[in-house]
C-alpha cells in the first residue's frame, strides 16, 4: 500500500501538477509505513518524504516541508535514538533549515546528528562511521560560518579535514576530499582579511589547500571525472583568483579567472 500511494502521489505531483492530490497520496504512503514501522530513505528524492518535501516547496509551503522533516526525525528517534536512520533525518532537517535561511534552527539540527554519528562510531570503527562525522561536521562548521562565527568553523573545518585525510590514505571517500579542503581554505582566506598579524601564514596556507584540492580535481578531469566535481574545480579556481586580487599578483589572479571561465563554460556544455 505505501509503494502503491507513494506511484499515485508521485504520478499526481510530476504529470499533472496536481499537487492537492499528490501531498494525500504521499501522506498516505508515509503514513502506511509509519504504522507498519518501517524506517524511511530521507535522502532520496524519490521516497515519499523526498517526494513531499518537493512538493511542499514547489508551492512554497516551507513550514509544511520542516514540519514533515521534524516528523519523520522525530519518528526515526522514537525507534532508536542513535540509529543511522535517526541521523540521517536529523541531518536532512538541518538541510532544509539552512537552505532555507535558518541557520540558527540548522546549527542545532546538525549538533543533535553528530552526536548520533558519535555514538554510532563508538560502536563501529568503519570508515564509513569516520566519513559521516566528517561530513556533518564539515556542514555544522558552514552552517555556524553562515552567522559569522569563524573561529568555531575553521576548528571544525580542520577536524573535518583530519578526519577525511585520514580516509583517504586508505583509498576511499578521495573524490569527497576536495569539497573538505576548498572550504577550510576559504575561511583561512576570509580570516587573512581581517588579521592582519597573521594574514601572511592564513594566505600561504588557504594558497596551499587551494592547489591541494585543484591538483585532485584535474586528476579526476583527466579520469572523466563527473559533472559536480568540474563545477567544483571551477569553483576552486575562481577562490584562488580571488586569494590572489592583489596588486603583487595581479598576473596570476586573471590567469586564475580565466581558466575558472573556461572550466565553467565546459561544465555548462557538458
Amino acid at each position: 500500500l505505501s509503494n502503491l500511494s507513494r506511484n499515485v502521489g508521485q504520478f499526481f505531483e510530476e504529470y499533472h501538477s496536481n499537487y492537492r492530490n499528490a501531498e494525500i497520496w504521499l501522506l498516505k504512503s508515509i503514513n502506511y509505513q509509519i504504522e507498519t514501522g518501517k524506517e524511511f530513505d530521507v535522502n532520496s528524492i524519490t521516497s515519499p518524504v523526498g517526494l513531499l518535501t518537493k512538493t511542499y516547496l514547489k508551492q512554497n509551503k516551507y513550514d509544511e516541508a520542516l514540519e514533515l522533516r521534524e516528523r519523520i526525525a522525530t519518528y526515526h528517534k522514537s525507534i532508536n535514538q542513535f540509529s543511522q536512520e535517526t541521523a540521517s533525518a536529523l541531518a536532512s532537517s538541518a538541510k532544509l533549515y539552512r537552505a532555507l535561511g535558518r541557520p540558527d534552527q540548522a546549527e542545532l539540527k546538525y549538533a543533535e546528528a553528530l552526536e548520533v554519528y558519535e555514538k554510532i562510531a563508538l560502536e563501529s570503527s568503519s570508515n564509513e562511521a569516520k566519513y559521516d562525522i566528517a561530513n556533518t561536521l564539515h556542514s555544522l562548521a558552514l552552517t555556524i560560518q553562515d552567522q559569522g562565527q569563524y573561529t568555531d568553523a575553521r576548528e571544525k573545518l580542520e577536524k573535518s579535514y583530519v578526519i577525511m585525510e585520514d580516509l583517504s590514505k586508505t583509498g576511499e571517500y578521495v573524490n569527497a576530499m576536495p569539497n573538505f579542503i576548498n572550504s577550510l581554505a576559504e575561511i583561512y582566506r576570509i580570516e587573512a582579511l581581517n588579521n592582519d598579524n597573521d594574514k601572511k601564514t592564513l594566505e600561504e596556507r588557504a594558497e596551499n589547500l587551494y592547489l591541494e584540492a585543484i591538483r585532485i580535481l584535474r586528476e579526476d578531469k583527466l579520469n572523466n571525472g563527473e559533472p559536480k566535481q568540474q563545477e567544483l574545480l571551477a569553483i576552486v579556481l575562481s577562490n584562488l583568483s580571488s586569494l590572489y586580487c592583489q596588486p603583487s599578483r595581479w598576473e596570476e589572479a586573471e590567469k586564475i579567472h580565466m581558466e575558472a571561465l573556461i572550466v565553467f563554460e565546459e561544465d555548462i556544455k557538458a
